[in-house]
């Protein structure tokens, strides 16, 4: 695979009327969305990188009707190699974060907010191959990029009990409402909730781009924890209009409604700082996807040659951050669970820099962005891409 960064550009596909019409509403089947698709990954490279530790992947084996086993990765190359011919699945997690020039590919998806972009998984059947009917919890869209699989869906499946004779969340019954066969070029859309059954003809590799939906229970038991830090010390159940009609061994209605009180004062917070902490939520990466500092340099003199030469600074794909307006104005930045305050002044160059976009060739950051972009290259944030890249 090059290194070149993989920038697709989705034909037929009309984003406003894709998320009036489809989007958490109904599937969508997009045929040769990609003429003359090709996948930029062999199925060799994507084995390498399921060998590779700090990598997330899995391979599910089993015939088309199961049930399917699951092995989680790192494998050796051996594992591969003693494979049989058909009904097997590599999935690997992550792809855009370990392999750059693939996060082109979620750019793509820029009609999207960038806090809902999880990651491309990618994975490689044979013939057969197939992880079972399920059903995910968030949105995906399903990109054919190499050989064909049939997809099958139920869009609303009124049995959602799991078999239990296979290791995988597989639906106990599952009941083919449509039908397609997906080519190089075809994309399916699926929101969350609907059933559904992929089969693979022979080589077949699927882009999947994954749209983030973070759990109610996670993020309450995030808030939970942030609230509590913000608690002044020693804060505890406080009773001073105690009657006598509370004594005794009964639980009184009046120290449940004290805790009512109490609770709904702790967790009201105003938009301004719940939307700090969600911010900082939503950026946490994965504890083995934190990315390692690689410091740049930054300096003033290095930046205006980079720039003068018509070199555009990119956020490293291993990194998330957005960015929103405070109530003073200024930008309230967040990176991988931190959150950074700037002056006025950096908002264009952080929109470049956070949709990974270049600057236009008559771009000036201004004051506020150039320190903002010398201080990320200090601190491995970015890196530099040629203008012809």
């Amino acid at each position: 695979m090059t290194d070149r960064p993989y920038k697709l550009r989705l034909e037929g596909l009309e984003p406003a009327r894709f998320l009036s019409r489809y989007w958490q509403k109904k599937p969508a089947l997009y045929r040769q969305i990609l003429p003359g698709f090709e996948s930029p990954l062999s199925p060799e490279e994507l084995a390498g990188l399921a060998c590779e530790p700090d990598v997330e992947s899995r391979l599910v084996q089993g015939p088309p009707e199961g049930p399917w086993t699951l092995s989680q990765g790192p494998f050796s190359e051996s594992r591969f190699a003693d494979l049989p011919e058909r009904d097997w699945t590599l999935l690997v997690q992550d792809v855009d974060k370990h392999l750059p020039a693939l996060a082109r590919i979620l750019d793509s998806f820029d009609f999207l907010p960038r806090w809902r972009m999880d990651d491309l998984m990618i994975s490689y059947a044979v013939n057969g191959g197939s992880v079972g009917p399920h059903v995910d919890a968030y949105d995906v869209f399903l990109l054919q990029a190499r050989g064909t699989r049939r997809w099958a869906i139920d869009p609303e499946p009124a049995d959602l009990s799991r078999r239990d004779d296979c290791e995988l969340d597989v639906l106990r019954h599952f009941q083919a409402r449509e039908e397609w066969l997906l080519e190089p070029g075809d994309m399916l859309y699926l929101p969350p909730g609907v059933a559904h059954f992929g089969l693979a003809g022979p080589d077949c590799m699927t882009f999947s781009v994954g749209l983030r939906a973070p759990d109610t229970a996670g993020m309450i038991s995030d808030f939970s924890e942030f609230v509590t830090q913000q608690l002044p010390e020693g804060h505890r159940y406080a009773d001073p209009d105690l009657e006598l009609d509370e004594a005794g061994p009964r639980l009184h209605p009046k120290a449940i409604h004290r805790l009512r009180d109490l609770f709904s004062t702790l967790l009201e917070r105003d938009n301004e700082e719940l939307a700090d902490w969600f911010g900082r939520f939503i950026t946490e990466p994965k504890p083995w996807l934190r990315a390692e500092p690689d410091p740049g340099d930054g300096s003033h003199e290095a930046l205006n040659q980079a720039l003068a030469a018509g070199r555009t600074p990119e956020l490293r794909s291993d990194i998330l951050a957005i960015w929103r307006e405070g109530p003073d104005g200024r930008p309230h930045v967040f990176v991988d669970g931190d959150m950074e305050v700037w002056d006025r002044g950096c908002e264009a160059t952080l929109d470049h820099l956070l949709s990974r976009q270049p600057f236009p060739a008559d771009f000036d950051p201004g004051a506020v962005g150039r320190k903002l972009i010398s201080v990320w290259l200090d601190k491995g944030r970015l890196e530099w891409t040629d203008e012809n890249d």
